[in-house]
């Protein structure tokens, strides 16, 4: 059960902050977000910027402990610090991750300063394991491994770092049976 939570909070810091988004809604079509805002391609720096902060993510998870997490070049407040404390709870829980989260960018829409980036990312190849056994953790979210990921970035001293993310959705098949 502990690790069923740890899993659970693990993606819920890594996808979602508490707060905006309808988590019984299936994901969008492409080029249209779960609440209905339009999506345009994402441009090439918060595009960068975005997929160096998942860089940055996984490999702090890999070593929760590391001195320097490596993710206050890609993450901002209130976002930064807390993806601190889910580090800091892993480390006391012997915990790390392994593997690798694939992505598919759905788009991004811009709102004021802000961007948020949509993306359908794929979990299959990711998993929690203990430190002491290195066995994978049970019950990492099996049945839902492909969720709609959305992380808003603002410029913090000149450059897009991630500062929230909604909750996440699942990314259903459209009728092309393709996902967004």
């Amino acid at each position: 059960m502990r690790a069923r939570a740890a899993a659970g909070v693990l993606l819920v810091l890594a996808l979602a902050a508490a707060g905006c988004g309808a988590p019984e809604r299936a994901a969008p079509p492409y080029g249209v977000g779960p609440d209905g805002e339009r999506l345009e391609e994402p441009d090439g720096e918060v595009r960068a910027a975005y997929l160096g902060y998942w860089d940055a993510w996984l490999a702090a998870y890999r070593n929760p402990g590391a001195a320097d997490d490596g993710l206050a070049g890609h993450a901002g407040p209130p976002w930064l610090d807390a993806a601190r404390a889910t580090l800091a709870e892993a480390r006391r829980a012997h915990q790390h991750n392994e593997g690798t989260v694939e992505h598919r960018l759905v788009g991004m829409a811009a709102e004021g300063q802000s961007r948020l980036v949509y993306d359908c990312v794929e979990l299959s190849g990711w998993r929690i394991h203990d430190d002491r056994t290195g066995a994978p953790l049970p019950g990492q979210l099996t049945d839902k491994r492909r969720q709609l990921a959305v992380l808003t970035l603002n410029r913090v001293d000149g450059r897009w770092v991630v500062t929230n993310s909604r909750k996440p959705v699942p990314c259903e098949p459209r009728d092309d049976g393709r996902t967004p």
